[in-house]
């Protein structure tokens, strides 16, 4: 098996195993339609509606947006690691311990990058959201 496949088939099955069990959740509405009934007739406001007009399309492009910035900021870990490994690996190679600390390096501009990112988006996300929740009026 070449170098390629292998790093493919790494990242595959790091990829399953971190995304998999959220894929099974998914639909799971139980724990919302659980808080509705436990707040009674009024019901405690959330959205459990399976339908995109419902949920709303901001919604699931932000779905999308967190779990884009989590895969990115796994494989930045992941490219770290590796320069790492190459480093401890390079037994005294000039060369190799050049490249090593070039891939660190470069690992950690992109995890400062993507943590940035990832405030960028909360900021943004929960200016945006502050005006759309609606507090319950008490008569």
């Amino acid at each position: 098996m070449n170098k390629f496949a292998k790093v493919f088939l790494s990242l595959y099955l790091l990829t399953n195993i971190l995304f998999l069990p959220t894929l099974v959740f998914a639909a799971d509405d139980t724990m919302g339609g659980l808080l509705n009934e436990a707040a009674g007739a009024e019901g405690a406001g959330y959205n459990t509606a399976a339908d995109t007009s419902a949920t709303g399309l901001a919604r699931i492009i932000g779905s999308v947006i967190q779990i884009f910035i989590s895969f990115l900021g796994i494989i930045f870990i992941c490219y770290t690691i590796y320069g790492g490994f190459l480093w401890m690996t390079a037994a005294g190679n000039d060369e190799k311990i050049t490249k090593a600390k070039s891939i660190m390096r470069d690992g950690v501009i992109g995890i400062a990058i993507i943590l940035m990112s990832a405030a960028i988006y909360l900021v943004i996300r929960n200016l945006l959201l502050a005006g759309t929740i609606s507090t319950p009026v008490s008569s």
